[in-house]
């Protein structure tokens, strides 16, 4: 039902988004809540086993900034997008994940361990990953 409730809060906040303004500050506070919650989550073992594993970690890292990037240019070439959106599809391609990739892996019941793993890694790759990707 995830998406069936993404749906609905994206048309909440499209139609309502000045009776939501208010609301605005707590965003943080629970984006940083939630993310305690996902460390909860994982145990010691959990991290072993994905850095033991760094294959898993090194693949998704690498769709991250060679899948997504390209993707992202597809799309924006498919549908003559100008340049400057292009340029900001290909931004958001090079984003590293967030927060709510860890919920949703949660979620599905994935490893949220290798999740937070890969999130810390491209995040921190990215650093130098976005700026020289988007060059390109």
């Amino acid at each position: 039902l995830l998406p069936f409730w993404a749906l609905i809060a994206s048309v909440f906040g499209y139609y309502f988004s000045p009776e939501l303004v208010p609301f605005k500050s707590a965003l943080i506070p629970l984006i940083a809540v939630i993310m305690f919650v996902m460390g909860l989550t994982i145990t010691t073992q959990d991290l072993k086993t994905s850095l033991r594993e760094p294959q898993a970690l090194l693949i998704g890292v690498l769709l991250q900034f060679l899948l997504m990037p390209a993707l992202a240019c597809s799309i924006s070439i498919l549908f003559e997008l100008p340049r400057d959106m292009l340029i900001g599809m290909i931004l958001v391609g090079t984003a590293p994940g967030g927060t709510s990739s860890n919920v949703l892996t949660y979620l599905a019941g994935g490893r949220v361990a290798l999740s937070v793993s890969m999130t810390t890694v491209s995040t921190l790759a990215s650093v130098i990953m976005t700026p020289w990707i988007t060059t390109l």
